[in-house]
């Protein structure tokens, strides 16, 4: 069952991907600010309210990247 902050979930996401469409840019009015990748180590929470903030889970899994080739387009 839909809970009412599901929804409100719901819609925030799709504001997000169609100002992504729009204009390379998810941010827009009256969606909590969503990080450029790079700044630093902030990252988007996605949840009942949704927030930015450090990356606290990034250590745990920096070792897979070790000895991985560089990811190239």
């Amino acid at each position: 069952m839909w809970r009412p902050e599901d929804r409100k979930l719901s819609d925030e996401m799709m504001s997000y991907w169609t100002n992504f469409a729009r204009s390379g840019d998810p941010n827009g009015p009256g969606l909590p600010e969503w990080p450029k990748d790079g700044k630093d180590d902030s990252l988007i929470h996605l949840d009942s309210t949704i927030t930015s903030g450090p990356d606290t889970l990034r250590p745990r899994y920096e070792f897979l990247l070790e000895g991985m080739p560089p990811f190239h387009f």
